[in-house]
């Protein structure tokens, strides 16, 4: 009967804690292969399996029984199991040169390399320019002509301020639609170049009034009130209308030969008004002073006062303070009265004067 002969044996575990003997080998039960001892390595040395399943990192060009290339070379496979050396690789990593920057696998072009010598004559079409890319410098003097402008594409924009001369309007091109009212101005106007024929019949009426301020001529409208007269405003402006005036004077403090006298607190003027029409304000002036208290002054319609604050002279004061109205119109037919209501305490005041501003 045959004899079996069985060499000591384990688990990879297991020899990881032993150390054989020098020249004995052992089976390792886990990777299915040999172990070759030397006395001194724990583990032994693992021999590599038919397959080299268990080999990495530790097979040679002699191993796989290839013949060396040359330098530089890298070894490429033909897809039917066989490998070569090649000088002419394709690797994705490897870093591109010359005008070229990255690697085989995103390679880019380098700034500024394609010239007008890489482009080829009528290369570039309109869809390869982004737009708003040819700017003026890029536009030779002289190169855009008519035929080269879309109708209508030179707008108001596109001109330059004054850049219209009249050398480039033609004669009679400017039509009445294309003036903006109220862009004819005087100063476009030659002196003497509106005559009669000029001006519409329909512009002015019979009996219409015109004002000229020393540069243009301009028609009055009428009075919307009855009775008003035209009024100068002055410094050229075109006249108004308004009612004309009509002021009242009052005297007190003078005697028979209007030499002035004391005054004193009593009535001083009686009238009846002749027309219709408003109290604007008065002036007053006293010849003597009055001093220890104001002389105070009253001017009644019909009886009352057409003050709530009557017009007065302060103590050694001349000139008089203006009242305040309460009534400021009257009628024909109405009746004034001017009265002193109160006098100096010390001085009584002489020669007072007093003037009330009416219109009618």
């Amino acid at each position: 009967m045959a004899k079996i002969v069985q060499r000591r044996r384990g688990t990879t575990a297991e020899h990881v804690a032993f150390t054989g003997n020098e020249g004995e080998i052992t089976v390792d039960l886990t990777e299915k292969t040999l172990r070759v001892h030397d006395g001194s390595t724990v583990g032994g040395t693992l021999l590599a399996k038919k397959d080299m399943s268990n080999v990495s990192n530790a097979v040679g060009l002699q191993q796989l029984i290839l013949t060396d290339g040359n330098a530089g070379e890298v070894l490429q496979t033909d897809g039917a199991g066989n490998l070569s050396f090649t000088s002419q690789p394709v690797l994705p990593d490897l870093t591109m040169g010359g005008d070229l920057s990255g690697v085989v696998s995103n390679a880019q072009l380098k700034a500024n390399v394609v010239t007008g010598t890489e482009l080829a004559d009528n290369s570039v079409s309109t869809n390869k320019i982004v737009d708003a890319n040819v700017t003026a410098p890029k536009i030779a003097n002289g190169s855009i002509n008519t035929v080269h402008l879309t109708p209508s594409c030179v707008t108001a924009s596109e001109i330059g301020s004054a850049a219209v001369e009249e050398s480039k309007l033609q004669t009679n091109s400017v039509s009445t639609i294309k003036i903006l009212d109220s862009n004819i101005t005087t100063a476009k106007i030659a002196d003497n170049a509106i005559t009669g024929e000029k001006i519409a019949l329909a512009s002015q009426a019979q009996g219409d009034l015109m004002h000229y301020d020393g540069t243009n001529w301009a028609r009055l409208a009428p009075s919307s009130t009855a009775g008003q007269v035209l009024q100068s405003a002055g410094s050229g402006a075109a006249p108004v209308w308004g009612l004309t005036p009509y002021d009242i004077s009052f005297i007190a403090g003078y005697d028979s030969a209007t030499a002035g006298a004391d005054i004193i607190v009593q009535t001083y003027g009686e009238m009846v008004m002749a027309r219709t029409g408003t109290f604007e304000g008065e002036v007053g002036f006293i010849d003597t002073v009055c001093t220890g208290a104001a002389v105070i002054v009253d001017v009644e319609k019909n009886g009352t006062t057409i003050y709530s604050t009557k017009p007065e002279f302060a103590v050694s004061t001349a000139t008089m303070s203006a009242g305040v109205l309460s009534t400021t119109t009257f009628a024909s037919g109405d009746r004034l009265t001017f009265k002193v209501t109160q006098i100096g305490s010390t001085i009584a005041g002489r020669g007072l004067r007093f003037m009330l501003k009416c219109k009618v």
